[in-house]
């Protein structure tokens, strides 16, 4: 609904109509997030604080607002292996966000990266590369916390390592 008022008559003359905003309640998710091996969460451009975040085999939770407009991870790593990994759920536990290949990656900082508005360009941009599910199995051998196994390790297709990889995810 529009949030106009649907009595509102199309007569000319004086015509008195109300407003009614439509409110939405916001829910709090839960990111769940690892990267190999430092790790920056940002919620529409604001960087977030969290335990773990230096620590690829512990997750990190991050609280999000249900009406989040971006998502953004860097990743910076030490070399072996690389790799991005998180989940985000909401109040009843329900994946709503998976890392994939609907997250965007580079390895070019690029100012406001993780703001809301930012506009990517796509020459510089390009869907995360899956390198596996997070299924247990080698290299990382286990499974991170609670994040979800149907999430995927994700990196630049290159799959260089001892780079840094920024990451970002935007609700359609």
């Amino acid at each position: 609904s529009s949030g106009i008022n649907a009595e509102c008559p199309l007569r000319p003359g004086t015509v008195y109509c109300r407003y009614e905003p439509v409110h939405v309640q916001v829910q709090t998710y839960t990111l769940r997030a690892t990267c190999d091996n430092l790790m920056t969460v940002f919620v529409d451009g604001v960087e977030q604080k969290a335990e773990g975040l230096t620590q690829w085999h512990k997750e990190s939770k991050i609280p999000v607002p249900s009406n989040f407009e971006v998502i953004g991870i860097k990743c910076v790593d030490n070399g072996v292996v690389a790799g991005i990994l998180a989940s985000l759920h909401d109040e009843s536990g329900e994946i709503v966000v998976l890392t994939d290949d609907t997250w965007l990656c580079t390895q070019e900082e690029e100012e406001d990266w993780a703001k809301p508005g930012f506009e990517v360009d796509f020459e510089a941009w390009e869907e995360g590369d899956i390198i596996r599910k997070h299924d247990g199995v080698k290299p990382w051998r286990g499974f991170v916390g609670d994040i979800s196994r149907e999430a995927s390790w994700i990196w630049t297709k290159d799959q260089k390592i001892k780079t840094t990889v920024y990451c970002r995810y935007v609700p359609v």
